[in-house]
């Protein structure tokens, strides 16, 4: 298991990015949660197996809604946490 935290920047606010993002990692079976942060980025903590979460990094960074744009994603190791599903904080 590794967990990774994400800051994504871009248009990712208002365009149904946490929806699809939460969307997308039931889908691939990773834990964690994305959030909105006050400076218009959104924050993405990420748990599962090493190629699952490489690829779910892949899909955030190619933006999970056509509505997005992703400009940046900053990828950080974290250490393990105990998630038991992916889920949307506010």
């Amino acid at each position: 298991m590794v967990n990774y935290h994400l800051v994504i920047t871009g248009r990712v606010q208002g365009v149904g990015f946490r929806g699809s993002t939460l969307m997308v990692a039931r889908e691939m079976g990773v834990t964690g949660y994305v959030a909105n942060r006050v400076d218009g980025s959104v924050f993405v903590a990420v748990q599962g197996e090493p190629a699952v979460v490489k690829s779910f990094i892949q899909k955030m960074c190619d933006g999970p809604t056509p509505y997005a744009r992703v400009d940046h994603v900053d990828v950080k190791p974290a250490s393990l946490e105990h998630f038991s599903d992916f889920t949307v904080r506010f």
